[in-house]
């Protein structure tokens, strides 16, 4: 049995809200870096607008899968998210000096 899929309009236009404001700060930050590098003057805009729209299709994606296989799934996908992660985390690169692992 599927149940009603309800939006918080509140939510909705804070996301709205904050993806909008992000792409403006982007523009006037990066118009003359790209400009200068790409030769197009929005050409960081334009990508950070497909990793949104890319990021929307995957909420879609997300929103209509049912509860039941998030929940059947959910150890596959911690220990997937475990193995993509290095260990001990401070080690991977440059060890910290306040670590006591890495020694």
């Amino acid at each position: 049995m599927r149940t009603e899929l309800k939006l918080d309009p509140a939510f909705l236009l804070i996301v709205a809200t904050l993806l909008f404001g992000g792409f403006v700060v982007l523009a006037s930050a990066s118009i003359t870096i790209s400009d200068n590098v790409a030769g197009e003057p929005f050409y960081y805009v334009q990508r950070q607008l497909l990793a949104a729209a890319i990021g929307l299709a995957g909420t879609v994606f997300c929103l209509y899968v049912p509860m039941s296989v998030w929940r059947s799934l959910s150890p596959l996908m911690l220990l997937a998210g475990m193995s993509t992660r290095p260990w001990p985390p401070s080690c991977s690169r440059t060890p910290a000096p306040m670590c006591r692992l890495c020694t």
